[in-house]
């Protein structure tokens, strides 16, 4: 029944934004048009180059050099194995869709389980500092303190929720962690980290991209 509904709800949503399209064939398109000129001048230029950087960062384990000493004081408070915990700060500075993809990439390789990947996920979800200082800060606000102070509380806030998402739900995770020696990844290549970097973060900022294009309203954000 539920599946019936589900069919039935998909036809009318997909007559409804077919026959939108032919009536309204200008509007879509100034709206994909709008949402590409946001996309060139707000999200890739915000967004990809911290990407690409913490990708590669990543790769190379260079990541894991700068903030393993931070990490290992942040693995018992956050219940997280000490290579997670430096994807937990890489999120901080370099926005949500490296959060996520560096979230994938350690559940992949095996050095998280599927419960920490979900519950590191609640908080490696940050906008990135160049998006809140500038484009929300400088660019909305006119005032890059302004944005300065966001991306300080965005960044409170997502360790009070890790905090209290290792206080109620990480109980069992410390005992794995000491239980099970986390693996030890391999390095990169240069030149190849390089490469995969760039690659990598070409296709997510597709998808990204995409979704800004096609969403309700991208137009307000270039008007």
């Amino acid at each position: 029944m539920r599946f019936k509904l589900t069919r039935c709800l998909n036809v009318i949503l997909f007559s409804l934004a077919l026959i939108s399209l032919f009536t309204s064939s200008a509007v879509a398109a100034e709206g994909i048009r709008d949402g590409l000129i946001l996309c060139s001048q707000v999200v890739i230029p915000s967004l990809m180059p911290f990407m690409v950087i913490s990708e590669f960062a990543v790769r190379t384990l260079t990541a894991d050099i700068i903030f393993m000493p931070i990490c290992k004081v942040l693995s018992p408070v956050l219940k997280l194995p000490a290579t997670a915990c430096c994807a937990v700060l890489m999120s901080m500075f370099s926005g949500y869709p490296t959060g996520a993809s560096l979230v994938s990439g350690l559940l992949k390789s095996g050095q998280i389980t599927s419960k920490q990947a979900s519950r590191m996920m609640m908080f490696c979800v940050n906008a990135g500092p160049a998006m809140i200082v500038l484009a929300v800060g400088q660019g909305m606000f006119g005032s890059i303190s302004v944005g300065v102070m966001l991306l300080a509380c965005h960044i409170l806030a997502s360790l009070i929720i890790g905090v209290l998402s290792a206080l109620f739900f990480g109980k069992d995770d410390a005992a794995i962690i000491k239980s099970k020696p986390a693996k030890s990844p391999q390095a990169e290549p240069t030149a190849e980290a390089f490469v995969n970097a760039t690659a990598t973060v070409c296709k997510q900022m597709l998808i990204i991209c995409g979704y800004v294009v096609t969403r309700p309203g991208a137009a307000d954000g270039v008007k």
